[in-house]
């Protein structure tokens, strides 16, 4: 194998390893702000790399205090009310679109 042939071959790697990186950041994701959406489903689309979902959010007033929902008590020892102290009720209606990623082997994360 010549030189040419080896550096060819590295910079290919590379540039396809850095496109992956890239790819599954979650630089552009506040996880510690949860946005939950309700809605209806209006379109799946099952394409490569990650499905989506297209769901139409109607305008409705948001639920003041998500803090104060019952929950089961299973959820409270998880810690749940810390997760709906964070959480944001959409702030308009309209189409969002949602795209899915896997998060391990076998589940399918938004």
């Amino acid at each position: 194998m010549n030189l040419r042939s080896l550096m060819s071959g590295a910079v290919v790697a590379l540039y396809f390893a850095a496109s992956v990186q890239a790819h599954h950041g979650w630089g552009a994701y506040d996880t510690d702000r949860p946005l939950y959406l309700e809605g209806t489903v209006a379109e799946i689309h099952w394409r490569n790399p990650h499905p989506e979902v297209v769901i139409e959010v109607p305008v409705t007033p948001p639920r003041a205090n998500l803090v104060h929902v019952p929950v089961p008590p299973e959820l409270e020892k998880l810690g749940i009310r810390e997760v709906l102290a964070k959480a944001r009720a959409p702030e308009r209606g309209g189409r969002y679109t949602l795209d899915l990623a896997r998060l391990d082997g076998w589940r399918v994360g938004a």
